[in-house]
């Protein structure tokens, strides 16, 4: 999110380089590195909670570029405050979540991971969108 918000208005708006296309470039390597790491390493130790950080980075970093586009560096708590939403209103009694949660599912569950990809392509769309309204 630093280097999102780092800019220089009047140089990028007078460059002629496409930003928008370079943000979205530098949001996708940090969440293929993310998703890499995680489920090398997730296999290597045999850990399902660490495979499933890979889909929960994409699915937060998703969400928290949709609420930048809304409320700008502000966006920063999003994932603080899913984390808060899902903690105390995710899970049905014991240790059962709700599927909205996300967060909390293994990392087989097919609708955590079309919730995640799905975030985190808005948040790619929303990002792409901002980048054209700061630049135009």
């Amino acid at each position: 999110m630093f280097s999102l918000e780092s800019r220089v208005d009047s140089i990028e708006k007078s460059g002629f380089r496409g930003l928008g296309i370079l943000d979205i470039s530098l949001v996708c390597v940090v969440v293929v590195l993310a998703v890499s790491i995680s489920l090398l390493l997730g296999l290597a130790i045999g850990s399902p909670a660490v495979i499933a950080a890979g889909r929960n980075t994409a699915f937060l970093l998703g969400l928290m570029l949709c609420a930048r586009w809304a409320v700008g560096q502000a966006a920063v708590v999003a994932p603080v405050v899913w984390l808060m939403i899902v903690m105390f209103f995710g899970f049905r009694t014991g240790n059962d979540p709700y599927p909205w949660s996300i967060l909390p599912e293994p990392p087989d569950a097919i609708h955590a991971a079309a919730g995640a990809l799905i975030s985190f392509v808005g948040g790619l769309a929303f990002l792409f969108l901002d980048s054209r309204r700061m630049y135009a």
